[in-house]
């Protein structure tokens, strides 16, 4: 039975404790855990080409017609996450050098000096060196490395990557400009980690083992301890008989599940283990893994629907009233024809039996499940529709958000891992001063993932004119268009255009002020005047209305 995630494989051990014996009883207890991974991973893999539990199935009515259809759906998925994250080579890009003072930085002056300071501040450290990192890296073949050790990590859930220095003679055969050291993927059915279970979970040792032809008739397998300090070597017997004359053998595993294997030790000349553990989640499932059963249920859907249309094709012929003998039934098919006679008030008749599975239900199913696939595992669905044509809405509908934030969540597992890659390559590099990348660390670099980021530029676009305009420091505007992967590299390549286009000059700026103030002052001052005129009108008028009524009433007066 599949256990879903691989397990991690502790040790109460610390890394300071490690030694040949130590060695020894941390294998004895890490084997039958790794192997049960080891189980897993096999299955997953196998799983992934095509060799799924719907081949072994059986029916029991009709067992002639008995399909058996694969609808490989988890070599999609992974084949989606490994070209979403790796179809684009992974790269090194130099860390921008004091990004706390730069968040700060006032762009906006009119002043050389802090303009020039905050151009400073941009720059990126250790440039070259990382581009000869880069260069090295790309000789060493490392997009087809990271590619190989992504669909190990899709499929079951962890991956291992080691990186050696090459020998003088392996020098020799290469070029000038070849990299003095090889990456290459390790098969996780045979090698492992084992950590500390204290509160830092240190590393405490890696470990590989393959199986190895002898000369005659026994093999051996040959294992390698690695730790930052030694390498600890010892070849064993595949399998051995327990006595002479006997049937009975025991086999490699339960010589190192005993813990007393004797390694040989020799100094680490690297100063660092070389595997490094890639893990593609906290649960170290395969991309796949969560929907497995959604993925046997097609397959076992699909195969009934077909033996369904051949089983109707294939119908019995039942006969009513008469009797047909072989040979009969035989003419019967080769000319397509019977002709049969009732007998009495029996009415003999020949008919088809039919039973045909319900196609439109059946569509229904399986789409159902197919959608439940593709959301849970994170894959979009490029037949959906969100009931919008503009983009941002096909974008939502048909998962590529949900797909893009899986990968951001991945990015960060890998981030991890890959950090440690990159300081067991500076370690190597340490040696060969000739390449130019000596007192290079892994602080000084980022790593990069790149993908199209071209969907709904228009939108992205606006919204990076909005934020210049706003006075948004351009470099997290363009962080927040998210118009590219790289921000930091698309503001150092056009630093020189956009900050003169969008610096604002302070003294034009005040001298502006200045203008706008005298002018809401003079403004301030007319609707002073033009109140105190409207007020001494309305005294007037006041008066003269009341002149007009006094003379009125006096005239009144008089008249009487």
């Amino acid at each position: 039975m599949l256990n879903k995630g691989r397990n991690r494989i502790y040790s109460s051990y610390e890394p300071d404790e490690i030694d040949a014996v130590a060695v020894a009883r941390i294998l004895a207890d890490a084997i039958p855990v790794h192997l049960n991974n080891a189980q897993d991973i096999d299955y997953l893999h196998n799983y992934t080409k095509g060799i799924q539990p719907v081949l072994d199935r059986t029916k029991e009515v009709r067992p002639e017609i008995n399909n058996k259809i694969v609808e490989n759906h988890a070599y999609e998925i992974v084949e989606f996450k490994t070209g979403y994250c790796f179809g684009s080579p992974v790269t090194y890009v130099a860390r921008a050098k004091n990004d706390d003072r730069v968040q700060t930085a006032d762009y906006t002056t009119d002043k050389k000096e802090p303009s020039e300071q905050s151009s400073k501040l941009r720059k990126r450290g250790n440039e070259d060196k990382v581009n000869k990192l880069n260069t090295l890296c790309l000789n060493d073949d490392k997009p087809n490395t990271d590619r190989e050790l992504a669909d190990w990590i899709f499929e079951c859930g962890v991956g291992y990557k080691a990186t050696f220095p090459l020998s003088a003679s392996a020098m020799r055969r290469k070029e000038k400009s070849a990299p003095p050291f090889h990456t290459s993927v390790l098969d996780p059915r045979n090698t492992f980690c084992v950590y500390s279970t204290n509160m830092e979970h240190s590393k405490l040792l890696s470990c590989s083992y393959h199986r190895k032809h002898g000369s005659g008739q026994i093999d051996t397998v040959e294992i390698v301890a690695y730790t930052d300090d030694n390498v600890y070597t010892t070849s064993l017997p595949y399998s051995m008989p327990v006595a002479d004359d006997s049937d009975q053998s025991t086999s490699w595993m339960d010589i190192v599940v005993s813990g007393t294997t004797q390694f040989e030790v020799a100094p680490n000349p690297m100063g660092i283990n070389p595997i490094v553990e890639y893990d593609a989640n906290t649960s170290r499932l395969g991309s796949f893994e969560p929907v497995i059963e959604l993925l046997d249920a097609l397959n076992e859907t699909v195969s009934n629907r077909v033996d369904g249309v051949e089983q109707f094709v294939q119908s019995f012929i039942k006969f009513i009233n008469c009797d047909i003998d072989e040979d009969t039934f035989k003419a019967m098919k080769e000319l397509g024809a019977i002709k049969v006679q009732s007998n009495g008030q029996y009415t003999a008749d020949v008919d088809i039996i039919t039973s045909e599975l319900n196609q439109d239900q059946t569509q229904t199913l399986v789409e159902d499940m197919y959608n439940k696939v593709l959301a849970i595992a994170g894959v979009p669905d490029r037949r959906a529709s969100a009931g919008g044509n503009t983009g941002q809405a096909l974008i939502i509908g048909q998962g590529w958000t949900n797909a893009e934030s899986r990968a951001l969540s991945f990015e960060k597992m890998f981030f991890k891992s890959e950090r440690e890659t990159i300081l067991v390559t500076l370690k190597i590099l340490q040696s060969y001063p000739q390449f130019k990348v000596t007192g290079l660390e892994t602080a000084d670099i980022d790593i990069k993932f790149t993908r199209n980021r071209t969907d709904n530029l228009l939108n992205k676009s606006q919204v990076l004119l909005n934020l210049l305009q706003a006075g948004v420091h351009p470099l997290g505007a363009i962080s927040l268009s998210d118009i590219t992967s790289d921000p930091e590299n698309l503001y150092a390549m056009s630093e020189e255009f956009i900050i003169p286009k969008w610096k604002v000059d302070n003294t034009q700026q005040k001298e502006r002020t200045g203008t706008d103030d005298m002018t809401n002052k003079k403004q301030d001052a007319d609707s002073a005047k033009n109140a105190q005129r409207n007020a001494k009108a309305n005294d007037t008028t006041t008066s003269g209305d009341n002149n007009a009524q006094n003379d009125a009433i006096n005239k009144a007066k008089s008249e009487q």
